[in-house]
């Protein structure tokens, strides 16, 4: 089993009792000893006598969307073995919810789980069961954790996955010495326009006092909870490089990585896979810029590149971008401030900072 190290993402087993748990990238769980131990492992056989309901989680949680919504982890018998699977469970609003069941576990730098099958369900008679169209059904448990589990005609666990929180590797990353700190617990010397939130973070609009040309930019954001949104009106906003070239941030969680959601150069080149965390998680974008050249005589030369890991997994290397993005400015040689757009939606960033100049 590879060491959790060498993994861009770390797991941490989200207990009913508030205690946490490590789990491998592999999707082996293993309980903290302060943590309870279930009745039945999955490999046990046999599910739990009973559930609570989420009316009952209802009453522990003031969202049960919000509480049910997020991954999963375990394993699940096909063809005489146990397999790793994850689940990412998203909530559609009004009791509805779509998930993917994912082979080899949840999406990480060594899997990008391309072959997801689709399930979705809904809230009715205090229980949430998710459905394929090929017959498989996953039954939402709060207790003794929360997870979703598989059964056969007798009551046989046949899978069995675990609510997990997963964080990004650079989350916290502390800037080097020669770094411009761009906002940090209030600071926002080096921005123009810049508001907080009422949790005291940085609001969407600001931009930096300063043009930029070749830089790494660290940005850690939070997306809103907007389970009745959908696409591009779900978590939207951006980071828009010399006004031009936008980074995209959406809430894409359990979505299809595809050319304008998380990650994407927007509407230019898609992301080589969706790493996006649950809405509310804070998550991070590491970008490395070089800004396109230009002749004397204003000729563009070469192509602006870019480099960008989502919650530390690489999704560009270094990747050309033909020209503006969407609703980015023309280019020209002159360089420009950053953006950190304003779509209407409350997203919020912190330990935002830059470096001049680096690769």
């Amino acid at each position: 089993m590879q060491n959790l190290r060498n993994h861009s993402l770390w797991l941490g087993l989200l207990w009913l009792n508030a205690h946490v748990a490590m789990a491998s990238p592999q999707g082996d769980l293993r309980p903290s000893p302060a943590a309870p131990s279930p009745a039945g492992s999955a490999e046990s056989g046999s599910a739990e006598a009973g559930h609570v309901s989420l009316s009952d989680a209802t009453a522990l949680f003031p969202h049960p969307a919000e509480f049910v919504q997020g991954e999963y982890s375990g394993s699940m018998l096909v063809d005489g073995r146990w397999q790793t699977y994850g689940l990412q469970v998203v909530a559609r609003g009004h009791g509805k919810f779509s998930a993917k069941l994912l082979p080899g576990g949840l999406p990480d730098d060594q899997n990008l789980s391309p072959f997801p099958t689709e399930l979705a369900g809904q809230i009715e008679q205090d229980r949430l069961v998710l459905k394929s169209s090929g017959g498989l059904a996953f039954e939402f448990q709060a207790s003794p954790y929360y997870q979703f589990v598989q059964t056969d005609s007798r009551q046989n666990v046949m899978a069995r996955l675990l609510r997990v929180q997963r964080y990004s590797a650079t989350l916290g990353a502390v800037p080097p010495a020669a770094a411009i700190v761009l906002f940090r617990e209030g600071v926002t010397n080096e921005l123009t326009d810049a508001k907080l939130s009422p949790e005291g973070n940085l609001a969407v609009g600001a931009l930096t006092s300063f043009p930029v040309e070749d830089f790494r930019l660290h940005v850690e954001f939070r997306l809103p909870f907007q389970p009745e949104k959908s696409n591009q009106d779900r978590g939207n906003s951006g980071i828009y490089i010399q006004r031009r070239y936008e980074i995209q941030i959406l809430d894409s969680f359990g979505e299809t990585p595809v050319e304008n959601n998380a990650g994407s150069i927007y509407k230019r080149i898609a992301p080589r896979g969706n790493f996006s965390l649950p809405p509310l998680t804070w998550q991070t974008y590491d970008i490395w810029f070089t800004s396109a050249r230009w002749s004397p005589d204003g000729e563009k030369i070469a192509n602006a590149r870019v480099t960008v890991r989502h919650n530390g997994i690489l999704i560009h290397d270094d990747v050309e971008i033909p020209g503006k993005t969407g609703a980015g400015w023309a280019e020209s040689p002159e360089p420009q401030a950053i953006l950190f757009q304003n779509h209407s939606d409350p997203v919020e960033f912190r330990n935002v900072w830059l470096e001049k100049g680096a690769r």
